[in-house]
């Protein structure tokens, strides 16, 4: 067992089995689950009543902005667990000790952060597409798809159980139960329902022929009962979660949780205008550190599809290559910054 992977692993297990990232994992879940009604509420004045699918897409505009906020909430808590938490701790010490390196202290780590945010995102994600295609009958001013609804609830209700009873008779942690299964049963439910359809028609018999039903013909949802576009998004709002982690992870090597909160809150807002602010700079002459500022702050703006949600406009393939790329670069240069502050640190 290399010394990256056992601490990944650790970090994987600690993170999960926190109160918090169980409550923020059910919390957005719940937000997401009951967005329908208010989108409901705000398209029946028709604002935009020239687009095919508003009502849809706002829903998963708002639960896109919940999984992000979440997921960034999550990643400042986590991050601080793991690193300054540790470091204040002693524990650090102890693992460095035994022929592990800062820089695979680091990775290991933040590998391990990555992991325990995408299964948190993943949920939030599944949790976003399984409303959007419930509540894809709000547009036409239909019920909302309770069948749905219904399996998301009885989903954590399962998991609730599943958790007291391996609790009680096995002694094992509530909440890392809990949070494993209800990912475990919410992947299945997105499974289950990319192959049936809103009729309950298993979409890969035979007789299933999808341009039968118009209504379904005309939601694009690539075949699988959903839409992708959104999914895309969701790709996407996941790569700027992960980001943030980094450059909370670097803070963590050096600050509390106070100020690892306030540095990574900072970059985030910084991030949400970078593009503004790189123009203004420019405008006032200032072009250095317009430079310095769209070299050091992310540019959080390329992973927000919010605008593309909401005008219905396609999300191409070529551009989430691109910002993938640049997301993997950006954390590299994290985990060299971090390497290089803890390596600077003493931690005995």
């Amino acid at each position: 067992m290399t010394p990256i992977y056992a601490i990944c692993r650790n970090t994987v297990l600690e993170t999960v089995r926190q109160p918090i990232y169980g409550l923020i994992v059910t919390v957005s879940c719940a937000l997401i689950a009951f967005t329908p009604a208010t989108a409901a509420h705000i398209y029946s004045f028709r604002v935009t009543a020239q687009l095919d699918r508003a009502a849809e897409r706002l829903i998963a505009d708002l639960g896109l902005a919940t999984v992000l906020l979440g997921g960034l909430v999550l990643a400042v808590f986590s991050t601080t667990t793991a690193i300054s938490r540790e470091i204040a701790d002693r524990t650090a010490s102890s693992v460095l000790s035994k022929r592990v390196s800062r820089s695979e202290f680091v990775v290991g780590k933040y590998l391990g952060i990555a992991i325990s945010m995408g299964l948190a995102t993943l949920v939030g994600c599944i949790t976003v597409l399984l409303t959007v295609r419930a509540s894809a009958s709000v547009a036409a001013w239909q019920p909302l798809d309770w069948g749905i609804i219904l399996a998301m609830a009885g989903a954590a209700l399962a998991a609730c159980g599943y958790a007291t009873w391996r609790n009680y008779f096995h002694g094992r942690a509530w909440l890392g139960s809990f949070n494993l299964l209800f990912i475990a049963l919410m992947v299945l439910l997105f499974v289950v329902f990319a192959l049936i359809d809103r009729e309950n028609n298993f979409i890969l018999s035979a007789e299933f022929n999808q341009h039968a039903n118009p209504d379904l013909a005309n939601q694009d949802v690539g075949g699988f009962n959903y839409d992708w576009q959104v999914a895309r998004a969701a790709f996407l709002t996941t790569q700027a979660i992960l980001v943030i982690a980094s450059i909370s992870l670097a803070a963590s090597t050096r600050l509390g949780a106070v100020g690892n909160a306030c540095v990574t809150g900072g970059m985030i807002i910084l991030g949400l205008i970078s593009e503004f602010l790189y123009h203004s700079l420019h405008k006032l002459q200032w072009r250095t550190l317009a430079e310095m500022l769209h070299l050091v702050v992310p540019n959080l703006e390329k992973f927000w599809m919010s605008d593309a949600l909401t005008r219905e406009q396609p999300i191409p393939i070529e551009y989430i290559s691109i910002t993938s790329a640049y997301a993997l670069l950006y954390i590299a240069a994290m985990l060299l910054i971090a390497s290089y502050l803890l390596g600077n640190r003493d931690v005995s």
